[in-house]
Formats: structure tokens, C-alpha cells, sequence
């Protein structure tokens, strides 16, 4: 395949001519006979879209059976407003992570089944990623109040320290993990 202004065929694409992806990816629906959205939606019991919220694939008879990548993004933009993904991309993408996990011998996930976290969560009992992220202080907790982004450029006088500058408080310290997780009996 010639891109234009190249010398030669561009290294590691097809030589068929199809350069979009958009393309490529209703393609390979077809060819390789992979299910709809809605499929996928109604196998793992969760609301698909309507045929409504999937009108601009009318005119192409698609907004019944629609292909499982536009269908994930028109998902992730209709439930979620584009944030994050919806039921059915977060469900795969989550079971491809499970199945990666099973799969390396070295996870915890198949190395110790039986494990569970037992860090601070903000529900007892009930261990989610968020509460990792904020015990690791990456994100603050999901009821703190929040300022809102500023446009404003900080001046130099309201650039925070470097890290190698500011002293730890004795909540920063972080105790020995043989401390906070109990071994498996």
C-alpha cells in the first residue's frame, strides 16, 4: 500500500487498500462473523440500545444488529457520555483482564484464588479499585468535596514543592505489608 508522499509500501500494512479503521473493523464484523452489540448485550442479561439511540445506522439497516466496536463507543456515549465504557465494552474488557490473570501462573488470581484485600474500603466488605487508588492517595475519596479546575496559570510562587522537598506526615507513612495483610490460613 502507497501512503501518499511515501517512496514505497508503508511496512506492516495490508496491501488490499483499505487504510481506515472504520472500514477494517466492519470488515472484519462480516468476515469473521462476530456478534452485534446487541447480542452481546442480551447473552449477558444487560439493557441493549434502542434501535432509537442507534438511528444514524438506519439507512443502513444496522440499528437492530449493529457492529460490536460502534456499538461499544455509541454505548460508552449514550449511558456513560463518553467517560467511560458501558455495560457491554466494560464487561469484555474486564473479562479479557480476569482471563490474563487466570491465564499467568504468577497472579494472585492463580497463585492465591482464595485471597482477599484487606486494606480500607468505604463500604466494609465490599473492596473496589477506587479504594485502592485511594489508599495509594493517587485519587482523593469519592465523598471528598472536590474544587473545581481553574483555566488560571499557577504563578511560580503556587507551584507546589518537589517531592524530595516536602517532609512525609506521619499519615504518609505506610505501614509494612506483613502488617496489613494477614496471610491466608
Amino acid at each position: 500500500m502507497l501512503l501518499p508522499g511515501s517512496r514505497g509500501p508503508a511496512p506492516g500494512l495490508p496491501a488490499d487498500g483499505v487504510q481506515s479503521l472504520a472500514s477494517r473493523n466492519l470488515m472484519r464484523h462480516v468476515n469473521f462473523g462476530i456478534p452485534s452489540g446487541q447480542a452481546i448485550a442480551k447473552r449477558t442479561g444487560v439493557r441493549a440500545l434502542t434501535p432509537a439511540q442507534l438511528d444514524e445506522l438506519k439507512p443502513f439497516d444496522m440499528e437492530k444488529s449493529t457492529p460490536l466496536w460502534y456499538y461499544i463507543m455509541k454505548e460508552a456515549e449514550v449511558m456513560e457520555k463518553g467517560l467511560r465504557l458501558g455495560p457491554v465494552g466494560g464487561r469484555i474488557v474486564g473479562e479479557v483482564f480476569i482471563g490474563l490473570l487466570k491465564a499467568d501462573e504468577t497472579s494472585y488470581l492463580s497463585a492465591q484464588p482464595r485471597w482477599k484485600p484487606v486494606l480500607p474500603s468505604a463500604s466494609r466488605g465490599d473492596f473496589r479499585i477506587t479504594d485502592l487508588l485511594t489508599f495509594a492517595g493517587v485519587v482523593p475519596p469519592l465523598n471528598a468535596a472536590v474544587a473545581p479546575p481553574t483555566d488560571a496559570v499557577p504563578s511560580s510562587t503556587d507551584v507546589a514543592p518537589l517531592l524530595d522537598e516536602v517532609e512525609p506526615s506521619p499519615t504518609d507513612v505506610v505501614p509494612p505489608l506483613d502488617e496489613v495483610v494477614q496471610p491466608l490460613q
